[in-house]
């Protein structure tokens, strides 16, 4: 009898367990390479045996440790609508953190909370080196590509290159461009014609968004991938492709691809030939001038402050307790003029601050002459004047970014919660989207930077008639613009959508009398166009120390101008004289400003006040 009872619980449970659903993480970065707080993708295999359809939530979340003993736990969800007898792969974007014990764990979850199947597996360290993403079909090919570029140059640039670049190869390409993180340099060695339009338009966004593309182009063997920016002029010089650059290399079987990561090219292969990373961009400069920020009391301010209360308290107060015969009574009105003072004081100074929820919008649109595509950086801050937590919403296909400014830091521990000293307060609750949702905690008059990317066409781009005559196609308005190439400023003023721009009848000035890196870039103005860094900048000011020349006049601009409104000149101003290597592979660029009737944020529940404004970057290629 006992028997029969087991083998009719076995038959009961057998098709419950052949039903349920199973979720496991196949990869994580790309072959486990990503760079921390940076997105990168986490693939999860999702199996539904069930023949119903059913719409559940994958949890993407990342435990660290920041400090011993205290864990932080990220959360990235994601809705996914799944069929009868589904197999999905998912691809979700999530910020990665290591420490010791750090693990990446999945969780799908339902309608009702139910956690119906979980995958965990440990976090490796993250990438220290620079990744070189190979796409190609043949082992073959891939090794050759890999020999060349690592044995190429001296000795020592070899040693250098095997300390720095690690080399990944992937046969699928992937489908969207932020898969392609952490590698900063991709080598394209197999036909176009065999990727679908979604892995060629990602490997183009990719560039548009700053990598750099190598492309073989006896092994890609497609005329029409990439077809208008293959019109180089000048051979060797790459092409500019939004943010990034595409370098033409016509065969393997020579030594273009070995010269590339060769002195003087070397340094700046290895970064993928960007600067370095020093928060110098034109993103964090444009959210901090254009965006709410708050003033902290002066020492000038403190000490009049104290000057009066001396006055009034050391002076006044018993000078007119003297007169009246009542010095007794300083007892009483000393403590009242203390307490009269600080009130005054805090008054005053929080009269300054936030008094209202805030959202505001910085976007920067990196464009060419060729494609009326661009790569949309989103700078966000949200000011608040007191302690909540809100719901903030993203609209559009972007990628969540994080905070790179680092804004949440001073929210040690969850104050929000009576007795939870365990909880950091700085981890992010995610669901992607679109749209996405952020949930924010602010504390009072604080603000919160986000950053989120992606990919926006506009009606057309600022397209280039001539030398001098240009047309403003994008739908965009600009309330001040800038026209700079390598010896020349001109300075447009407002140039509506429609309008023509002819650089004769512009206001110019010399390049060398607006830029000025010994003074600007170490005062913190952007030079990532530039793609100078701290190294070049100080040897640069070291060089000139000794040449006579005085600063006086662009230190007196550098120190005024946060009293002043934004101008586009002050996303050049970090430059050298000469442009530096903002004008490599280009004539020109424009820089147009326009503020934004409607803004891609907003805040579900919560009445506030939203601000936009949109920084549009367009670069022109060199012509003979």
């Amino acid at each position: 009898m006992r028997r029969a009872w087991i083998a009719i619980f076995f038959l009961c449970v057998a098709p419950a367990v052949y039903c349920s659903d199973g979720v496991r993480i196949t990869e994580i970065g790309v072959k486990g390479y990503y760079y921390p707080g940076y997105p990168a993708r986490v693939r999860v295999v999702l199996s539904h045996p069930d023949q119903r359809a059913a719409s559940v939530e994958l949890r993407v979340r990342v435990h660290s440790f920041p400090v011993s003993r205290i864990e932080r736990v990220d959360t990235f969800a994601k809705r996914i609508a799944l069929m009868p007898n589904d197999v999905r792969i998912v691809d979700i974007p999530v910020l990665l953190y290591f420490s010791d014990q750090a693990s990446v764990q999945v969780q799908e979850v339902d309608a009702d909370g139910t956690v119906l199947s979980e995958d965990l597996q440990s976090l490796e360290p993250p990438l220290r080196e620079t990744l070189v993403v190979i796409l190609c079909a043949q082992p073959v090919v891939c090794q050759q590509i890999q020999s060349q570029i690592s044995f190429s140059g001296t000795a020592s640039e070899q040693t250098y290159k095997g300390k720095t670049l690690k080399f990944v190869t992937i046969e699928n390409s992937p489908e969207q461009s932020w898969q392609y993180s952490p590698a900063k340099t991709v080598v394209l060695a197999r036909p176009a014609s065999e990727m679908t339009p979604a892995q060629r338009n990602a490997l183009e966004n990719f560039t548009r968004q700053g990598g750099a593309l190598i492309v073989l182009e006896e092994q890609a063997r497609s005329a029409s991938f990439l077809q208008a920016y293959r019109t180089a002029a000048f051979p060797g010089t790459p092409t500019t492709v939004g943010r990034g650059r595409i370098f033409w290399v016509p065969t393997l079987a020579g030594q273009g691809l070995g010269e590339l990561y060769k002195e003087p090219n070397l340094s700046r292969a290895v970064q993928g030939w960007q600067a370095a990373v020093s928060g110098r961009d034109e993103l964090s400069w444009a959210r901090r001038r254009l965006a709410a920020h708050f003033r902290f009391p002066s020492l000038v301010w403190l000490l009049a402050w104290l000057a009066v209360y001396i006055l009034v308290a050391g002076v006044g107060n018993f000078a007119l307790l003297r007169k009246l015969d009542r010095r007794e009574w300083g007892w009483i009105t000393l403590p009242c003029i203390s307490l009269v003072f600080a009130c005054a004081m805090y008054l005053s100074s929080a009269f300054t601050r936030p008094h209202e929820l805030r959202s505001e919008d910085i976007t920067l649109l990196w464009m060419d002459e060729n494609s009326p595509v661009a790569f949309a950086q989103h700078g966000e801050r949200i000011s608040s004047d007191r302690r909540q937590t809100v719901q903030f919403r993203m609209s559009g296909d972007v990628v969540f970014e994080g905070d790179r400014s680092d804004t949440g830091s001073a929210l040690s521990l969850d104050v929000f919660r009576s007795g939870s000293h365990d909880n950091p307060l700085n981890h992010w609750e995610v669901a992607l989207g679109p749209p996405t949702n952020v949930e924010l905690r602010t504390l009072q008059w604080s603000f919160r930077d986000l950053e989120f990317s992606g990919i926006a066409k506009l009606p057309g781009s600022v397209w280039r008639l001539d030398g001098t005559h240009f047309r403003n196609e994008t739908g965009k308005n600009f309330d001040q613009a800038i026209y700079v190439d390598n010896t020349s400023v001109y300075f447009l003023d407002a140039v509506p959508d429609g309008s023509e721009i002819d650089l004769s009848r512009a206001r110019k000035s010399a390049l060398a009398k607006v830029a000025n890196s010994r003074v600007f870039a170490m005062l913190g103005y952007p030079t990532e166009i530039s793609q100078v860094g701290m190294e070049e900048m100080v040897l640069v000011r070291a060089s000139n120390a000794s040449d006579g020349s005085s600063d006086a006049d662009a230190t007196k601009v550098a120190m005024g101008q946060r009293d002043k409104p934004f101008e586009l000149v002050e996303l050049i101003r970090g430059w050298p004289s000469d442009g530096g290597r903002a004008f490599d592979a280009r004539a020109g660029l424009f820089f147009g400003l326009a503020e934004e009737a409607e803004v891609p944020a907003s805040l579900p529940g919560k009445g506030f006040t939203a601000k936009g404004y949109s920084i549009t970057i367009v670069s022109y290629e060199r012509r003979p």
